[in-house]
């Protein structure tokens, strides 16, 4: 930087600042617009897999679903519901070996 009037108030010459920018992998690891915003709609990035419900549990998933959205503060859609339940459940599997002892899953 050239001295005179025009020298930096904080005495540090522009040649001895690094180059702060933000590297494609930082942004990468943090999204700025969250997954079910940015996507075109409720299946996009999802392949349909199919699985069978006993009908107990087909009419608990309304008042599930009407308790997550009372939680969360807003409408959800069922396929985000399922798919959010099922992860949740991955991180519980304890719990649901338990359920399916208590099923008998283990005599089949």
């Amino acid at each position: 930087m050239k001295r005179g009037s025009g020298d930096d108030p904080f005495g540090e010459e522009l040649d001895d600042v690094e180059d702060e920018t933000i590297n494609d992998e930082s942004l990468e690891d943090s999204p700025s617009v969250p997954w079910a915003v940015e996507r075109n709609s409720v299946k996009s990035e999802r392949e349909m897999v199919q699985f069978y419900l006993q009908e107990s549990t087909q009419k608990r998933e309304d008042d599930f679903k009407r308790d997550v959205e009372d939680e969360a503060g807003y409408g959800v859609y069922t396929t985000d519901l399922r798919e959010a339940a099922y992860l949740v459940a991955m991180e519980h599997a304890d719990e649901v070996a338990e359920l399916l002892d208590e099923w008998g899953c283990q005599y089949s």
